[in-house]
C-alpha cells in the first residue's frame, strides 16, 4: 500500500492502484492511524482518500460547526480534484457523508451522530471514559491520546461543537443509495427507536449490529466486510 500526505495534510492518499476513490471521514478527535487497519483492508479494493478539515486553518484548529466541516471538505475536494465513487465515515464522519453535497455513487455511515440528550458534560464524559477503555491495549492507548488531546488542547471549540451537535435539525435524505449501521452498545449514539425513526428514507437501509462506538477501528475486519458487500450490490 502507497501512502502520500497532500495539500499542507488535509488530504491522505492510500492506495494499491485501484481507481475508483472511497472518502473516508473519521470520527471527533481521531487521527487516521486510530483506523489504519481498516484503511489497509479498504485500500485493496479502493483508492481511500482521508480528509482533515482542521489542517486548512493556519492555527489548525478544531472546527465548530458541522458547516464547517462540510464547507472544509468541498474546498479540500475541490482543491485537490478527489470525485470519490463512494463514501464512509464514522461517527462525526457518518453524520457528514450523510449531510455533506459532495456526490458519491454510495455512502456508508457507521455509527453517525444523532440527537442525545446527555448533554455537553456527558458528552465530554463519555469521550474521556471511552478513551479510558481503550487503555488495555496499544490500539486503544493510541486512540486514547488522540481523543484526550483533542478535548483538552482544544476545549473552547469542541465546546462549541457539541452544542452545535445539540441545536440541529437532524433531518437525513440522501440522494444516494445508503448504508447506516448503528451500534446496540454505543457509548455516545446507542440504536433506539427514535434513531431508527431518522433514517427512515427510501434511499436509506438501516440495520444494528451487537458491537460498540469502535467498532470499525478494533473490528476492522467485520466493518470491512459491511463495506464491500454493500458496495458490490447492484442497488
Amino acid at each position: 500500500m502507497r501512502h502520500k500526505t497532500l495539500d499542507g495534510g488535509c488530504l491522505e492518499i492510500f492506495t494499491t492502484g485501484k481507481s475508483d476513490v472511497l472518502l473516508f471521514k473519521r470520527g471527533l478527535g481521531t487521527i487516521t492511524d486510530n483506523y489504519i487497519d481498516l484503511i489497509t483492508l479498504l485500500a485493496q479494493d479502493y483508492e481511500v482518500a482521508v480528509t482533515t478539515v482542521s489542517k486548512l486553518k493556519k492555527n489548525r484548529a478544531q472546527p465548530t460547526s458541522i458547516e464547517e466541516y462540510v464547507n472544509g471538505d468541498l474546498e479540500i475536494c475541490s482543491r485537490n480534484g478527489i470525485e470519490p465513487r463512494f463514501k464512509f465515515g464514522h461517527s462525526l464522519g457518518g453524520l457528514l457523508v450523510l449531510v455533506e453535497p459532495i456526490p458519491s455513487e454510495k455512502t456508508i455511515s457507521i455509527s453517525p451522530i444523532v440527537p442525545v440528550k446527555y448533554g455537553l458534560y456527558g458528552f465530554l464524559a463519555r469521550a474521556l471514559y471511552q478513551g479510558a477503555k481503550g487503555l488495555t491495549s496499544e490500539k486503544g492507548r493510541q486512540m486514547a491520546e488522540s481523543i484526550t488531546l483533542k478535548i483538552t488542547r482544544n476545549l473552547p471549540n469542541v465546546v462549541e461543537l457539541v452544542n452545535d451537535f445539540q441545536k440541529r435539525d437532524y433531518v437525513f435524505a440522501p440522494k444516494q443509495p445508503s448504508l447506516v449501521v448503528e451500534t446496540l452498545y454505543d457509548e455516545f449514539f446507542p440504536a433506539t427507536k427514535e434513531s431508527r425513526k431518522l433514517f427512515k428514507h427510501r434511499n436509506i437501509a438501516y440495520k444494528t449490529v451487537p458491537r460498540n462506538h469502535s467498532w470499525p477501528i478494533f473490528q476492522p475486519e467485520e466493518v470491512y466486510e459491511e463495506v464491500r458487500k454493500f458496495l458490490n450490490t447492484s442497488k
